[in-house]
């Protein structure tokens, strides 16, 4: 199994978005089979759950505007039949 795990950051802008996208696309491009997945780095030392924090509540609502997931498996779960030891990040469906 590849892996390909996409680090972000609430703070990210329009345009590093746009990067990590056509990052993102070139690895579905060049593997079919990867699995990919994303995570948001700017609560590490938050205690509360991501789905707790209002910021990024917004920032996801951004990444499903622009289409951002459409690369990402759909969740960690569940893909091509066999789970992702997790944690390892979230699915277009998680975020």
């Amino acid at each position: 199994m590849d892996l390909h795990i996409v680090k972000l950051s609430v703070g990210y802008g329009p345009e590093e978005l746009l990067h990590q996208m056509r990052q993102l696309n070139q690895v579905r491009r060049e593997n079919a089979d990867a699995r990919v997945v994303c995570t948001i780095s700017d609560f590490d030392h938050d205690p509360r759950e991501l789905n707790e924090i209002p910021e990024v509540w917004a920032f996801c609502q951004r990444l499903v505007d622009i289409g951002f997931i459409a690369d990402l498996d759909a969740f960690t779960s569940v893909a091509g039949g066999s789970p992702l030891p997790l944690p390892v990040g979230l699915g277009a469906f998680e975020v």
